[in-house]
C-alpha cells in the first residue's frame, strides 16, 4: 500500500516541495508461520491480560491504558498517539548533507534495512522530477542524509538511487551501534561523517514521549500549532545541478 508525502528539500536556504508516494520496497518475511494451539484438544489459543488487583481479563486490543514505569502517571494510549501523529508530520526533510556511496561500507550497521521505502509518483507531471533526482544521485555517487515522519516515528534516514529505484533507508539510532569487541588502531574514521550519524540517526520518540507525560502531569492541552512551509515545486534547481555534473 502506498501513502502520499512530501519532500521537502532545503538547497541553499530555500525550501523545494513537491508531492510523492512511498511504499515498502521489500518483505521483511515470507509470511508463512505456525499458530499456537492448546496441548489438548488443538484448539486456537487467545492471549488474555489479568488484572492483578480486580481479576478482570482483557485481550490485548481491549486494553486503552497504559502505566508510564518511571512516573507511574496513567494515561489513554490513544492520546498518546495522537499527540505525537500531531508533531510528526508525513513529510521527508532533505538538506545538503550526504555520504560518498563508497563510504557507506564503513556503516552498514547504522542501517535499518528492515524498514526499506520506495519513493515515486503516479502524477505525470512529477515523474520526471523523480528521474532527475535519481540521476542527480547516481552521478555525485551520494546518499543525502534526511529526517522522515512516517508511522508516529520520526526518524533519521538515507534517501538513495539504488538499481531501479529512488530509495529511503531507515538509520539505527548511532547509541544502538554496539563497539567492537577487537579493538584496532589502523581504522581511522571521518570525523564529518561520524557527527552526521549522529545527527540524524538520534530517535526523537522518547523526547516527544516525555513531552507528552509532562503535558499530562502538568493538565496542559495536547494541541500542537504548526505551519505550512513554503516552498516552490517542482525542483527546478535539479536542472542546473545536472547540468554542472554532466559537463
Amino acid at each position: 500500500m502506498a501513502n502520499n508525502f512530501k519532500i521537502v528539500w532545503n538547497i541553499n536556504g530555500k525550501n523545494t516541495i513537491f508531492p510523492v508516494k512511498i511504499a515498502k520496497s521489500v518483505d521483511n518475511e515470507f509470511g508463512k508461520s505456525p499458530s499456537l494451539v492448546c496441548n489438548e484438544c488443538k484448539g486456537d489459543l487467545k492471549q488474555k491480560y489479568e488484572c492483578v488487583k480486580c481479576e478482570k481479563a482483557y485481550r490485548k486490543g481491549e486494553i486503552t491504558h497504559r502505566r508510564d514505569k518511571e512516573t507511574k502517571l496513567v494515561f489513554e494510549q490513544k492520546s498518546k498517539q495522537e499527540y505525537i501523529k500531531q508533531l510528526i508530520e508525513q513529510k521527508l526533510f532533505l538538506c545538503e548533507d550526504e555520504i560518498q556511496i563508497t563510504e557507506l561500507t564503513n556503516y552498514l550497521e547504522n542501517l535499518n534495512s528492515e524498514g526499506v521505502y520506495e519513493v515515486f509518483t503516479t502524477d505525470e507531471d512529477y515523474i520526471p522530477y523523480i528521474e532527475k533526482v535519481r540521476e542527480f544521485l547516481k552521478l555525485k555517487n551520494v546518499a543525502l542524509f534526511g529526517k522522515m515522519g512516517y508511522a508516529g516515528k520520526r526518524r533519521g534516514v538515507l534517501l538513495l538511487s539504488t538499481k531501479d529505484k529512488l530509495t529511503i533507508i531507515p538509520l539505527r539510532d548511532y547509541r544502538l551501534v554496539r563497539q567492537a569487541k577487537q579493538q584496532t588502531d589502523k581504522v581511522v574514521m571521518n570525523e564529518e561523517i561520524e557527527n552526521l550519524f549522529k545527527k540524524y540517526s538520534k530517535d526523537q520518540t522518547p523526547e516527544l514521549y516525555e513531552e507528552f507525560l509532562t503535558k499530562i502531569k502538568n493538565g496542559e492541552e495536547l494541541i500542537v500549532e504548526r505551519k505550512e512551509e513554503e516552498g516552490v515545486s517542482p525542483p527546478s534547481f535539479l536542472d542546473e545541478q545536472l547540468a554542472l555534473l554532466n559537463k
